[in-house]
């Protein structure tokens, strides 16, 4: 991991080792690379952007929660939907996202099998970014080799889904918020730690 300040300060917070990284029981299966014309912080407020999971990505949610502490959030999503390459019998997958710091997450996906997403998010300029994914396959999984390509292409296919949001999206300080939106506003308190000057994102 690289360490950048726009005044050269120090690092502010350590990440935590990701296990699976290291562990003999996973094996590195596949990485994807895209380029999109978005600021990183447009795209980790999806992640409180309670609506959208249903409209968007046709997901029945059972439950989720996000929480901001310190450094660190973590985002619980339990849903049913009907994707048999990505879904358990019932029809169940579950989501469990670490955010360390505004460039990078884990994401642990449950379902049909297990898998487990290491996110990168470096930003380019202030309206472009490069995402990347690198997946990661329990080598205990019986899934076949088309098994498993299922099911992580369908992981990617739910970040593409959002694409033409974030490559169309307007930041407003004071956004219009529908009813069960979620709660922007203590996401962008949680993200402000992150900037070395004050950009007002904690105003409503």
């Amino acid at each position: 991991m690289a360490w950048h300040h726009a005044e050269d300060k120090p690092p502010t917070f350590e990440i935590p080792p990701i296990p699976e990284f290291t562990d003999p029981g996973y094996y590195k299966y596949k990485r994807v690379r895209w380029a999109l014309e978005t600021h990183i912080q447009e795209m980790y407020e999806n992640a409180v952007d309670i609506q959208h999971f249903a409209h968007v990505h046709a997901m029945q949610i059972e439950k989720v929660n996000w929480d901001g502490d310190g450094p660190i959030a973590t985002l619980v999503l339990d849903l049913k939907r009907d994707a048999a390459v990505q879904s358990n019998a019932e029809g169940e997958t579950s989501f469990r996202s670490f955010m360390y710091g505004p460039g990078l997450s884990l994401t642990r996906v449950t379902g049909k099998m297990h898998g487990v997403s290491i996110q990168t998010l470096t930003p380019i300029d202030d309206e472009k970014c490069e995402v990347v994914h690198t997946y990661y396959a329990k080598k205990s999984e019986p899934a076949g080799r088309a098994e498993l390509e299922a099911f992580f292409d369908y992981y990617a296919s739910d970040w593409e889904l959002d694409f033409g949001l974030w490559n169309e999206k307007v930041y407003r300080p004071q956004p219009l918020l529908a009813e069960n939106d979620g709660d922007v506003g203590r996401f962008r308190r949680w993200y402000k730690q992150f900037y070395s000057t004050d950009v007002g994102i904690d105003k409503f």
